[in-house]
């Protein structure tokens, strides 16, 4: 990762433009001056294809520096609030410049833009009481009536702790700015977690997870509207392309005739008539494109105009997101960085899976990352391909940030397509849509799965009330329904959820056994079934690799081979490794990559790169001969991957690099004939 921390105090993304860093100012010495042209001058960022933002700017674009391209809703920092106050708009510009380019913490290591937008977003809560209450400065706060006021304010507006906290935290760092800014504001001291406690009366919330019945009702929604969509992919894209260029001949129309000077009444493209022209002038009515091109979808509006065009496909769009969402796990920002080559296809034991691919920021800093999904999954990321296709193609022609997202939109047509946002609130439309209304019985269930949640359920499980769906209720509700149902464990869980502890992965599922003691009592004999299916997979396995001459990889797997002339004698009774299994002195948890017999003890190693487990240092991971197949076809995926993309750097690169080595490791176990990646760097993966 390349830094110039001479010029900013952040964690820059990988391959930043240093050229696109602007120079570090003194800002102190223009305000002593008071030389206010030349402070406001003063370059915030120069974003690609984009007007530099400059320090006297109301909103400051900090695009440049964000790690994920899909932050939209936050590429700006936002000063107007505090337009009628210029003093205290002066001085939080000052603060928010000292956190970017200055000091953005107290730790070494560069803060990312993200913590200090979210400080800076914090904060404004502090200036608009500033504000509100006729102040011009911060150190107002010295005046322990002023403060006590706004402690005061604080209560009353029910933050939660959290919220508190990240404020509180952002005084803390107005301090560490006070010598750069040669300036002492004076303020008050205090910790900020008891603080925090003592002033939020709203209690934490863990996400709610979704129950049963109204997941039913939403996800079958979706699920049935991609199905029905999937056949037609193709024709929805084409349509979707030939609405945008009958738009474009209308548009180019009505430009000749202002040009020639027959439409004087017509002053801008901003005019209202300028619009009302331009849909009079488009040479086919949006119906006919829509009936010339398809048939047979029941769902596909034949209206007169675009409306019912723009609502099929943005209600097709969350759907689709839906999909993706459910049945993969994946965090929002993961989802949003999701491309058009995202889906793939990979076969272990004869079983051909889905997959997503996609960017991993939250402890990865973009690296590529994949994420079992459904089939359905792969069927939505289709449809959106074919979707999108002319406006990636319009954003390709201008070389744009986004061209290859998935989740592009162009409601406005005369302006170049953009990226989904607010997500929350089409999946709350998508709920009202679907007829999804919370009975009492689903009251009880979300009490049941969600013992974390009392504050959430109180305000938004309502009977009668449409359910209040967010994109992250996915990712609880795939963790809960999977342990309730033994679909899945902890650890597979954690490998999924790109998580770093088995804790938080535990803490996902949080409600799950909640909800399999009631499983249990509706259907006793069939989770009995499951138990003891799962009893004797566990030990036909270990009975297996003990007792016969299979080949095995891993460290654990070679363990075996080594002992099984004079293995304990444990191992060679079938009887007594079910009973060893079924009081759990022996464990056995299975992933796609290997399986492992370390239980809890296993982290993999403190990672989730796969990887990892192929030389488990606790001798926990056992390889069979068709997850080395597995291993075979991740190698051959990743090797034609960098062979068609040279351009990719070395951190890009590493993660995959590790990959690679570890199948080229069993698949010489296995004696697989492969060939090596000439590029493998010697990178130990112990």
């Amino acid at each position: 990762m390349k830094l110039n921390p001479n010029n900013t105090a952040l964690d820059l993304p990988e391959g930043f433009n240093a050229r696109l860093i602007p120079l570090k100012e003194n800002l102190a010495k223009h305000l002593k001056h008071q030389n206010y042209n030349k402070l406001n001058k003063i370059i915030i960022s120069m974003p690609k294809n984009r007007e530099k933002s400059f320090f006297g700017d109301d909103r400051w674009n900090i695009s440049p520096y964000w790690h994920k391209q899909s932050n939209l809703e936050k590429i700006h920092i936002d000063f107007t609030f505090l337009k009628e106050n210029e003093k205290l708009q002066l001085e939080l510009k000052f603060i928010s410049y000292g956190w970017i380019f200055h000091k953005s913490g107290r730790k070494t290591k560069p803060a990312k833009i993200q913590t200090v937008w979210n400080r800076i977003s914090s904060f404004k809560k502090v200036y608009r009481f500033l504000s509100m209450n006729g102040h011009t400065s911060i150190a107002a706060f010295k005046d322990k009536n002023v403060w006590q006021n706004f402690l005061d304010f604080i209560k009353d507006e029910e933050y939660s702790k959290s919220s508190l906290v990240e404020m509180f935290v952002a005084f803390s760092r107005v301090r560490d700015l006070e010598q750069w800014l040669e300036k002492s504001f004076e303020l008050p001291s205090f910790k900020a977690n008891q603080l925090a406690k003592k002033l939020s009366t709203k209690e934490e919330n863990q996400t709610l997870s979704i129950p049963g019945r109204i997941a039913d009702i939403i996800y079958g929604k979706a699920i049935a509207l991609v199905e029905e969509c999937y056949p037609y992919k193709k024709e929805l894209g084409l349509i979707e392309a030939l609405i945008q260029k009958n738009y474009r001949e209308g548009q180019k129309t009505v430009d000749r005739k202002i040009a020639s000077g027959i439409y004087t009444f017509i002053s801008s493209p901003q005019d209202k008539q300028y619009a009302r022209e331009v849909n009079n002038h488009q040479p086919q009515k949006i119906s006919d494109i829509i009936s010339n091109n398809i048939n047979g979808l029941s769902n596909l509006p034949i209206g007169s105009n675009g409306t019912d065009w723009a609502s099929f496909s943005s209600e097709l769009m969350t759907a689709c997101f839906i999909c993706c969402d459910a049945f993969s796990g994946m965090r929002n920002s993961e989802l949003n960085e999701m491309e058009v080559n995202a889906s793939f296809n990979e076969t272990h034991e004869k079983f051909e899976f889905n997959f997503i691919g996609s960017k991993e920021h939250k402890l990865h800093n973009g690296k590529r990352m994949s994420w079992v999904c459904a089939p359905i999954s792969h069927k939505a990321i289709k449809i959106v391909q074919e979707f999108v296709r002319d406006m990636g193609q319009q954003l390709t022609s201008r070389n744009h940030d986004f061209k290859n997202n998935i989740w592009l939109t162009q409601k406005s047509r005369s302006k170049l397509p953009r990226l989904i946002t607010g997500w929350n609130t089409r999946l709350q439309n998508f709920s009202k849509n679907a007829n999804a209304i919370i009975t009492e019985e689903d009251l009880q269930e979300a009490k049941l799965s969600n013992p974390n949640s009392k504050g959430s359920i109180i305000k938004y499980v309502i009977p009668g009330t449409y359910w209040h769906f967010t994109t992250h209720q996915c990712r609880r509700t795939l963790a809960v329904f999977a342990s309730a149902n033994r679909l899945s464990s902890p650890v597979a869980i954690k490998q999924q959820y790109k998580h770093l502890y088995l804790q938080m992965a535990e803490w996902y599922g949080e409600g799950a056994k909640e909800l399999k003691k009631k499983l249990l009592v509706s259907d006793p004999e069939f989770q009995q079934l499951l138990a003891e299916v799962k009893l004797e997979s566990s030990t036909n396995k270990f009975y297996n690799w003990f007792n016969t001459d299979t080949k095995l990889g891993g460290t654990g797997g070679k363990a075996i081979m080594d002992i099984r002339q004079d293995a304990p004698t444990i191992y060679s009774d079938w009887n007594t490794l079910y009973k060893a299994i079924k009081s759990k002195r022996l464990t056995l948890h299975s992933s796609l990559h290997s399986h492992c017999r370390n239980g809890y003890n296993c982290d993999m190693e403190g990672a989730i790169n796969p990887a990892f487990c192929v030389s488990c240092s606790s001798d926990g991971s056992i390889i069979e001969e068709e997850q080395a197949i597995s291993w075979q076809t991740k190698h051959k995926r990743l090797t034609e991957y960098f062979t068609d993309n040279s351009n990719i750097s070395f951190q890009e690169k590493l993660p995959f690099i590790l990959q690679i080595q570890a199948a080229e490791q069993v698949m010489k176990d296995f004696k697989i004939h492969y060939e090596p990646f000439p590029e493998l760097i010697e990178v130990s993966i112990q």
